[in-house]
């Protein structure tokens, strides 16, 4: 089984391109108060370690505006 989701700039990444790394999955959705308020914290948190190999990958969970769901 692979796992795959779309980047920000919508090219598909695969999570076997950052095998090596330390990945903190994170779910949130903009609806979310609490998940909004924690991404500076993940932001930071990211850029403290990522010279170790952490990265944090923030999935939201809105749905897509342009799926027919």
């Amino acid at each position: 089984m692979q796992a795959e989701y779309k980047g920000l700039d919508g090219a598909t990444v695969k999570l076997e391109d950052h095998k090596g790394k330390v990945l903190l999955l994170n779910l949130w959705a903009t609806w979310c108060g609490p998940c909004r308020k924690e991404m500076p914290h993940l932001v930071e948190m990211q850029n403290q370690y990522k010279d170790k190999g952490f990265e944090v990958i923030g999935l939201n969970t809105d749905p897509d505006e342009d799926s027919e769901e």
